[in-house]
């Protein structure tokens, strides 16, 4: 009898409601693993679980019938995330058929939000008429949905396990298993940084190279004075092309910031490359004073894993040798994970209700929450202009302090105009493929000009308030790419460009 009581609620279990809500986030995370978010996850699947089963109870006052509210509560869920990829693959059909130009109302702008919410609610209130019809029994739909629901909660989990499993797993499995008769025995040395240049990057243990490169950059400390260590600041502008360039395809005379940093005594390199063309590549390397040939040889070049770069990154050996010798390590929000150092001394962000992570800002473009994407574009415009206004504010920290802020312009989106008034990207979106050649080179330019009076500003504000002459570094992580070939063949890219700072 027990046994025939247990099968019974296990049958009556319904998870589809939770299972729906879950998945998009699950599957976001699980084509971004190797970008980290994990602790960000966790707690927004255990707020979104606690927000579904207030729902749910909410809906059981109402419709008291368990199944029949479970299925509206899932039907919320799935239109709730699927609002994004519904008007994208809408886009998509516009633009197959040459449409979009002529029926751009249907996928932007107020007229577009108020076409896509009408059709939203009428299949919700749909799914919810038919819900709660009286005397119906929808034990079975509900059911249904459960295993839909599970079978694809599983297959995300399946695709976790197995990309957990070879960042983390099969590593340190292979790492600590036994040799075989006749092989070299394993020492007790701590495990290499480097690896042999033939190994797999399957082979590759990211929790044991986080463990490693800590202790490798760890130095002892240092007896130095605090009263004779300058402020140092640390200031990178995202893919600000070297002035030669600015002249070549932008046509844009860099002049005035070149003289205003020369007469506040900068050194300006008028030769200078990146040793890396992209931003986690690049101040990994520069933050560790190395080039990244080993990492590769260890991980392979095919690799997405970028999670040793944001370790190189934010446990550096700039920051390890500067702690030891008394300093201060305070960071500023740049809204990109690699290089927001949460781990600072001091960190310094906008207020948390706009300081959106990459994370949080693409899922939030699932939803229906995408139609204030211009508010996105003002949450980039309110970090950026924080960032320049509260870069001075280190003066007030006692005892030496290093600064780091890397601020993600004149980088597209173009969203200031020369005179830092706010602007809106083409199509609201932003991305590059938005922009024709021309109106990127305009939109760079312009920015350029904002970004070299903010720069100024702050330049200034710095030296004002400081009670002793600061060191102030100014560079690009890389150049800007209105001529790089986005699937990164070289034959299709002017190098000098992208690699110019």
């Amino acid at each position: 009898m027990k046994k025939v009581i247990a099968r019974l609620k296990v049958k009556e279990i319904i998870i589809h409601p939770f299972a729906f809500a879950v998945f998009p986030i699950l599957s976001l995370y699980a084509k971004n693993m190797g970008s980290g978010f994990l602790r960000e996850v966790v707690g927004i699947v255990a707020g979104v679980l606690v927000f579904v089963a207030l729902l749910w109870l909410l809906a059981g006052l109402f419709v008291r019938n368990r199944d029949k509210s479970a299925i509206i509560v899932s039907a919320l869920c799935v239109l709730f995330f699927s609002y994004g990829h519904a008007i994208s693959a809408f886009r998509d059909i516009l633009e197959r058929m040459q449409l979009l130009e002529k029926a751009e109302f249907l996928v932007e702008g107020k007229p577009a939000l108020l076409v896509w919410l009408a059709i939203w609610g009428v299949l919700f209130v749909a799914v919810s008429c038919f819900s709660v019809r009286p005397k119906s029994d929808l034990r079975p739909v509900s059911k249904f949905l459960n295993i839909v629901a599970l079978t694809l909660v599983v297959m995300v989990g399946v695709n976790l396990a197995i990309g957990g499993a070879n960042m983390y797993l099969i590593p340190r499995f292979r790492a600590n298993a036994k040799p075989s008769a006749g092989a070299d025995q394993f020492n007790d040395s701590p495990p290499a940084i480097v690896a042999p240049a033939d190994e797999s990057q399957n082979d590759f243990d990211l929790v044991e190279f986080k463990d490693s490169w800590q202790q490798d950059i760890s130095v002892e400390n240092t007896d130095v004075a605090s009263g004779s260590l300058p402020d140092m600041y640390y200031i990178i502008l995202d893919a600000y092309a070297r002035t030669d360039i600015l002249e070549e395809i932008y046509q844009f005379d860099n002049s005035e910031i070149l003289s205003y940093l020369a007469e506040k005594g900068f050194y300006v390199a008028d030769g200078s490359v990146t040793n890396y063309p992209q931003t986690s590549l690049s101040v990994a390397s520069s933050f560790n004073f190395i080039y990244l040939d080993d990492l590769a040889d260890q991980m392979g070049t095919e690799t997405d894993n970028r999670q040793p770069l944001h370790t190189m990154i934010k446990y550096n050996r700039v920051f390890q040798y500067l702690r030891n010798h008394g300093y201060t390590i305070l960071a500023l929000s740049s809204g990109y994970g690699a290089t927001d150092i949460t781990n600072a001394d001091i960190y310094m962000a906008p207020p948390r209700w706009w300081n959106l992570s990459e994370f949080q800002e693409a899922l939030i473009m699932l939803t229906p929450l995408s139609v204030f994407r211009k508010s996105f574009f003002d949450v980039r415009r309110d970090r950026v202009l924080y960032a320049f206004d509260h870069v001075a504010d280190a003066t007030q920290v006692d005892g030496p302090t290093f600064v780091f802020v890397h601020i993600i312009v004149p980088h597209w989106p173009f969203i200031f105009d020369a005179d830092g008034r706010p602007i809106d990207p083409p199509n609201g979106i932003g991305m590059r493929a938005d922009y024709e050649y021309d109106e990127f080179i305009a939109g760079y330019r312009d920015q350029l000009a904002f970004v070299n009076k903010s720069l100024q500003t702050a330049i200034d504000e710095i030296l004002v308030q400081s009670s002793d002459p600061p060191i102030i570094i100014v560079q690009a992580d890389h150049g800007p790419d209105a001529k790089l070939d986005f699937g990164w063949k070289i034959e299709n890219t002017y190098l000098p460009e992208r690699m110019s700072i």
